[in-house]
């Protein structure tokens, strides 16, 4: 049966090397592929990246193409502009040539004019060289006339002789005057045509006017024209300058536009070349891949056949087998049967176990709690030594001043000292009672021997009689001037009160027995109000002996300020009707102090709760 088990153990080990080896071989042939994987797509990955870069190489050609096209646009527009620019200057031409032609009409007409008005001046010259000259032809008759009429008058004597020459002279004055009307009728003539030519001259003047005026707008004009064809000439300049800039830039454009197809056509070739030498290669890859595979499948095959030769073998040994498991399942049975014993039993050691681990926690928690609370009660002991330590130079300089005061003043102030000493003794009467319970207390203490707290039990033993005595020692603060009492030392000695009535309340959960500590403060109330009514007594007769009793006043009102379950125990309303104003105001403020001390005290608890 074990040599059975043996060889069919060896054969699972001999079987699993197999398959380890099969496995491991598929195995490597696996990162084999994979690496080609890798690899083939670290290649597509590259040529993906030349794409990208063909891709970004053709949008920049686009780009270019599209800026060709706009840069076409703009030569175009510049042609328009250029052949709008010559149409502008052949009409300026045109109206160049129209102007020329007028203006050589204009000085033709004013050539024609000078010509006839030269004609006229001439005619006109004529005319008066012959009115000049029929003028003195007349001024010579007149004479001849004048000298005939002389020649009469001489005559005159020789009658006979001079009827004849009468006759004569009449006749050719006859013929004078016959010559005398033609030449008036000359020159009526003359004076008409005189007229007619000054009127044609002042016509001839005023077309010259306006041949002039014509003139000078023609100038202007022609100015005007010079000005617009130089303006032309010189926008077509610019034109021509801007067209010949925009022909270098089109050509160079268009060598930039044919370097950039070539770039694209070279890109478009080695991005085809590229596709196709990457589809060649993932061909031949899945390929490969491929027969691979085939390879892998057929061995895959192959060990198929062999290992069902190995389970048709196998099978017939587990029949085998079999029947000696089923030998060993009786052996089993009572050995599983046995174990369920011990489990049992295991479980019961762990319930055991866990309610062991559960008292321990508690019992570290409690000594945690404990520690804490020794903490607590060293810290509280340090805090009270340190105000102890004042309240006493306090009461020491407060007792020499009342022993002072006490020698001057009445007896009646002795009776306060005896209710000082007794407060004294009662405050002795204290310290003893909690001494009694300290002791009581100690049998539980030894308990906890070996602990933290076998160190703390003489410091914990002395704190406790020191904490009553901060309220005595509080009460007797008084000030330099007129014993006043110090509202700070109140506040000090009542938060210690209040610190000291929290611990009493733990230990009255702790242990019953303290409980008896309210009848010590029951006394102290009752001496208070037996304290408040000799000072007023004392008032009535002499105020100024009251200045000493103060002190004890305002040890009272800060006593009766605060109780054991953080109320106010009001015995200062008693006196209230027999008490001047300022002590009612001195027993508001004591009032107020105790308040804020409650607060404080209670969010004190607050937190460490």
């Amino acid at each position: 049966m074990q040599e059975q088990m043996r060889k069919f153990e060896e054969f699972r080990q001999v079987k699993q090397v197999s398959e380890g080896l099969k496995a491991g071989e598929l195995l490597a042939e696996l990162k084999t592929l994979k690496e080609l994987h890798s690899n083939t797509q670290e290649e597509l990955k590259i040529k993906d990246k030349n794409i990208v870069s063909l891709k970004f190489e053709l949008e920049r050609a686009k780009q270019f193409q599209l800026k060709l096209t706009k840069k076409d646009d703009t030569i175009k527009n510049l042609k328009e502009d250029l052949s709008n620019a010559k149409e502008n200057e052949a009409h300026a031409m045109d109206l160049l040539s129209n102007f020329k032609k007028r203006v050589h009409e204009i000085e033709a007409e004013v050539e024609n004019r000078r010509l006839s008005e030269s004609k006229i001046f001439d005619s006109l010259a004529s005319q008066t060289r012959e009115f000049e000259q029929t003028n003195i032809e007349l001024e010579e008759s007149k004479v001849e006339i004048s000298s005939l009429h002389e020649q009469n008058r001489r005559r005159c004597d020789g009658k006979i002789a001079l009827e004849k020459e009468l006759g004569c002279l009449r006749f050719e004055l006859g013929l004078t005057k016959a010559n005398l009307d033609k030449f008036q009728e000359r020159e009526k003539f003359a004076s008409s045509k005189a007229k007619s030519l000054s009127d044609e001259l002042f016509l001839l003047r005023n077309e010259l006017k306006l041949a002039t005026d014509a003139e000078e707008k023609s100038q202007k004009a022609l100015d005007d024209l010079a000005l617009a064809l130089k303006e032309v000439a010189a926008e077509a300049s610019e034109a021509k300058e801007k067209l010949s800039a925009s022909q270098l830039e089109l050509e160079q454009v268009k060598d930039e536009a044919g370097q950039l197809k070539h770039m694209v056509r070279n890109t478009e070739a080695r991005y085809e070349k590229l596709l196709d030498e990457a589809k060649k290669e993932n061909e031949t890859l899945l390929a490969e891949k491929e027969i691979g595979f085939i390879t892998c499948i057929k061995k895959a095959e192959e060990e198929k056949a062999s290992a069902r030769h190995e389970a048709a073998r196998l099978a017939e040994s587990l029949k085998a087998a079999k029947k000696e498991v089923y030998k060993f399942r009786g052996i089993l049975k009572q050995a599983i049967t046995e174990a369920e014993a011990a489990i049992a039993a295991a479980g019961l050691a762990g319930d055991e176990n866990i309610q062991l681990k559960d008292s321990l926690a508690e019992k570290e928690e409690s000594i945690h709690l404990l520690t804490r609370e020794n903490e607590q009660l060293r810290i509280n002991e340090v805090a009270a030594h340190e105000n102890i330590e004042e309240l006493k130079r306090l009461l020491s300089s407060s007792l020499l001043k009342i022993e002072d005061k006490e020698q001057e003043e009445d007896p009646q102030v002795e009776k306060t000292t005896k209710l000082n000493l007794s407060e004294l003794n009662l405050q002795q009467q204290e310290e003893k009672f909690e001494v009694k319970i300290q002791d009581e207390n100690h049998e539980k203490a030894e308990a906890l021997k070996g602990s933290i707290f076998e160190t703390n039990e003489s410091s914990n033993s002395e704190a406790e009689p020191h904490t009553l005595k901060q309220t005595h020692t509080a009460r007797s603060a008084v000030s330099h001037d007129r014993g006043t009492l110090k509202t700070e030392d109140l506040c000090n000695s009542s938060s210690f009160k209040t610190e000291d009535k929290e611990q009493e309340k733990e230990e009255h959960y702790e242990d019953p027995q303290v409980k008896k500590t309210s009848s010590l403060n029951l006394s102290e109330l009752n001496l208070q109000q037996e304290q408040e009514r000799l000072d007023a007594k004392i008032q009535d007769k002499n105020p100024e002996k009251a200045d000493a009793l103060k002190v004890s006043h305002h040890r009272g009102a800060t006593t009766s300020a605060l109780s054991d379950d953080g109320g106010t125990v009001k015995t200062e309303d008693s006196d209230s009707d027999r008490s001047p104003p300022s002590r009612r105001k001195k027993k508001a403020l004591f009032r107020r102090v105790g308040d804020l001390i409650r607060r404080k005290s209670f969010h004190k608890r607050k937190s460490s709760t």
